[in-house]
């Protein structure tokens, strides 16, 4: 199952993923994955309504972005048993505060934005780095500037 707003409900993808409702995916899914972009429609897309609505053997988790999970809201569900756990592999400040209601829960993973660090990932990544180095030092362009207005201004 996958809850997608801007998709009708009913029709499956490609791979055969039915399309349904939020509530839908909530109630009837094991484990919900989130993976949307950070906007005004995600904002707390996942709080206590939401999470009311998951099977208390149920696991959510979120790759994408702090905002769209309620922190609080999510650790009142992981401490009082409404749900059986979480991954977060994204919070509101990196470290994550100290004072996180997720810290010490004994059903939450939570991991320092590196959940998509695979042996792959960080060998591409550090391809990547070097073909710019080479490039910077050859009095070329790196293609994969974070600023890239500061080129210009170079001495």
């Amino acid at each position: 199952l996958a809850y997608d707003p801007y998709v009708t409900p009913g029709s499956r993808s490609a791979s055969g993923v039915e399309i349904c409702s939020l509530k839908r995916l909530l109630t009837e899914s094991d484990f919900i994955s989130v993976h949307v972009p950070e906007n005004d429609e995600t904002t707390n897309l996942i709080g206590t309504r939401q999470l009311a609505l998951m099977r208390s053997n149920a696991y959510l988790v979120n790759v994408t972005s702090p905002a769209v999970v309620n922190a609080s809201a999510l650790a009142d569900a992981l401490r009082t048993g409404a749900i059986a756990g979480a991954a977060m592999d994204v919070h509101e400040s990196h470290p994550i505060a100290p004072d996180s209601p997720l810290i010490g829960l004994p059903n939450v993973v939570l991991t320092p934005h590196i959940g998509g660090a695979t042996v792959e990932s960080i060998g591409r990544h550090s391809v990547m780095v070097v073909e710019d180095i080479r490039r910077f030092v050859a009095g070329k362009r790196p293609k994969r500037l974070a600023n890239p207005p500061v080129w210009s201004r170079r001495r």
